[in-house]
Protein backbone atom coordinates (compact mmCIF):
# COMPACT_ATOMS: atom_id res chain seq x y z
CA UNK A 1 0.00 0.00 0.00
CA UNK A 2 2.63 2.49 0.87
CA UNK A 3 4.64 1.52 -2.43
CA UNK A 4 1.80 2.14 -4.37
CA UNK A 5 0.72 5.69 -2.64
CA UNK A 6 4.48 6.51 -3.39
CA UNK A 7 3.58 5.16 -7.34
CA UNK A 8 0.97 7.81 -7.66
CA UNK A 9 2.67 10.43 -5.61
CA UNK A 10 5.53 9.72 -7.97
CA UNK A 11 2.98 9.58 -11.04
CA UNK A 12 1.46 12.57 -9.82
CA UNK A 13 4.56 14.61 -9.70
CA UNK A 14 5.87 13.66 -13.34
CA UNK A 15 2.28 14.33 -14.72
CA UNK A 16 2.78 18.14 -12.72
CA UNK A 17 6.51 18.09 -14.45
CA UNK A 18 5.21 17.62 -18.09
CA UNK A 19 2.15 19.78 -17.28
CA UNK A 20 4.79 22.48 -16.14
CA UNK A 21 7.00 21.43 -19.07
CA UNK A 22 4.40 21.62 -21.65
CA UNK A 23 2.93 24.70 -20.00
CA UNK A 24 6.48 26.63 -20.46
CA UNK A 25 7.24 25.40 -23.99
CA UNK A 26 3.10 26.95 -25.23
CA UNK A 27 4.41 29.77 -23.27
CA UNK A 28 7.39 29.83 -25.32
CA UNK A 29 5.59 29.40 -28.33
CA UNK A 30 2.75 32.16 -27.78
CA UNK A 31 5.60 34.55 -27.05
CA UNK A 32 7.42 33.66 -30.05
CA UNK A 33 4.79 33.87 -32.02
CA UNK A 34 3.76 37.57 -30.56
CA UNK A 35 7.53 38.13 -31.34
CA UNK A 36 7.32 37.41 -34.55
CA UNK A 37 3.69 39.25 -35.53
CA UNK A 38 5.12 41.89 -33.51
CA UNK A 39 7.97 42.26 -35.93
CA UNK A 40 5.87 41.40 -39.15
CA UNK A 41 3.76 44.67 -38.31
CA UNK A 42 6.80 46.52 -37.76
CA UNK A 43 8.11 45.63 -40.77
CA UNK A 44 4.98 46.46 -42.42
CA UNK A 45 4.66 49.72 -40.79
CA UNK A 46 8.23 50.63 -42.34
CA UNK A 47 7.04 49.96 -45.63
CA UNK A 48 4.15 51.62 -45.22
CA UNK A 49 6.29 54.64 -44.15
CA UNK A 50 8.57 54.32 -46.66
CA UNK A 51 5.60 53.84 -49.45
CA UNK A 52 4.59 57.11 -47.87
CA UNK A 53 8.09 58.82 -48.10
CA UNK A 54 8.20 58.03 -51.57
CA UNK A 55 4.82 59.57 -52.42
CA UNK A 56 5.49 62.84 -50.65
CA UNK A 57 8.41 62.72 -52.46
CA UNK A 58 7.23 62.61 -55.93
CA UNK A 59 4.34 65.06 -54.71
CA UNK A 60 7.15 67.48 -53.88
CA UNK A 61 9.00 66.70 -57.68
CA UNK A 62 5.72 67.08 -58.96
CA UNK A 63 5.10 70.79 -57.20
CA UNK A 64 8.39 72.27 -57.97
CA UNK A 65 7.95 70.96 -62.01
CA UNK A 66 4.55 72.97 -61.47
CA UNK A 67 6.96 75.62 -59.95
CA UNK A 68 9.14 76.13 -62.46
CA UNK A 69 6.55 75.79 -65.19
CA UNK A 70 4.90 78.59 -64.03
CA UNK A 71 7.71 80.74 -63.99
CA UNK A 72 8.77 79.95 -67.08
CA UNK A 73 5.09 80.99 -68.09
CA UNK A 74 5.67 84.22 -65.98
CA UNK A 75 9.06 84.90 -67.65
CA UNK A 76 7.83 84.34 -70.86
CA UNK A 77 4.27 86.74 -69.97
CA UNK A 78 6.93 89.75 -68.69
CA UNK A 79 9.40 88.89 -71.62
CA UNK A 80 6.04 89.31 -74.03
CA UNK A 81 4.73 92.56 -72.47
CA UNK A 82 8.00 93.98 -72.67
CA UNK A 83 8.57 93.02 -76.21
CA UNK A 84 4.66 94.53 -76.54
CA UNK A 85 5.83 97.79 -74.35
CA UNK A 86 8.54 98.02 -77.47
CA UNK A 87 6.14 97.01 -80.54
CA UNK A 88 3.99 100.34 -79.31
CA UNK A 89 6.89 102.34 -78.90
CA UNK A 90 6.61 104.03 -82.54
CA UNK A 91 3.20 104.54 -82.76
CA UNK A 92 3.64 106.30 -79.37
CA UNK A 93 6.54 108.30 -80.93
CA UNK A 94 4.59 108.98 -83.48
CA UNK A 95 1.65 110.55 -81.83
CA UNK A 96 3.75 112.85 -79.84
CA UNK A 97 5.57 113.98 -82.68
CA UNK A 98 2.28 114.48 -83.71
CA UNK A 99 1.01 116.34 -81.24
CA UNK A 100 4.07 118.17 -81.06
CA UNK A 101 3.40 119.47 -84.62
CA UNK A 102 -0.06 120.58 -83.38
CA UNK A 103 1.04 122.31 -80.70
CA UNK A 104 3.70 124.32 -82.86
CA UNK A 105 1.23 125.22 -85.75
CA UNK A 106 -1.20 126.41 -82.25
CA UNK A 107 1.98 128.48 -81.22
CA UNK A 108 2.66 129.94 -85.09
CA UNK A 109 -1.20 130.55 -85.27
CA UNK A 110 -1.16 132.37 -81.66
CA UNK A 111 1.89 134.25 -82.67
CA UNK A 112 0.14 135.33 -86.19
CA UNK A 113 -2.85 136.59 -84.27
CA UNK A 114 -0.63 138.73 -81.67
CA UNK A 115 1.38 140.34 -84.91
CA UNK A 116 -1.25 140.99 -86.58
CA UNK A 117 -3.76 142.46 -84.35
CA UNK A 118 -2.18 143.21 -80.54
CA UNK A 119 -4.67 146.29 -80.14
CA UNK A 120 -7.91 144.39 -80.80
CA UNK A 121 -6.56 142.01 -78.16
CA UNK A 122 -5.71 144.08 -75.80
CA UNK A 123 -9.39 145.77 -76.20
CA UNK A 124 -11.10 142.13 -76.03
CA UNK A 125 -12.50 143.08 -79.86
CA UNK A 126 -10.80 140.28 -81.73
CA UNK A 127 -13.99 138.18 -82.07
CA UNK A 128 -14.11 135.68 -78.96
CA UNK A 129 -10.51 135.89 -78.27
CA UNK A 130 -9.03 137.00 -74.91
CA UNK A 131 -5.50 137.17 -73.17
CA UNK A 132 -5.98 133.69 -71.62
CA UNK A 133 -7.45 132.09 -74.30
CA UNK A 134 -6.02 133.11 -77.59
CA UNK A 135 -6.74 129.99 -80.00
CA UNK A 136 -10.05 129.21 -80.88
CA UNK A 137 -9.49 125.40 -80.70
CA UNK A 138 -12.07 122.52 -80.08
CA UNK A 139 -10.89 120.89 -76.98
CA UNK A 140 -9.30 117.55 -78.03
CA UNK A 141 -8.29 115.37 -75.15
CA UNK A 142 -7.82 112.11 -78.00
CA UNK A 143 -4.80 110.31 -77.59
Amino acid sequence: RERAKKEVEEEREASRREADRINSELRQQAEEKARAELQEGLRNKEKEAEAAAEAAKERERERDAEIQRLKGELDASKQKQQADRLNSLPSKVAEAKGMASKLRETQDQEGELLQKSPEKLARGADGGLSPGKLSPQKSDKTK
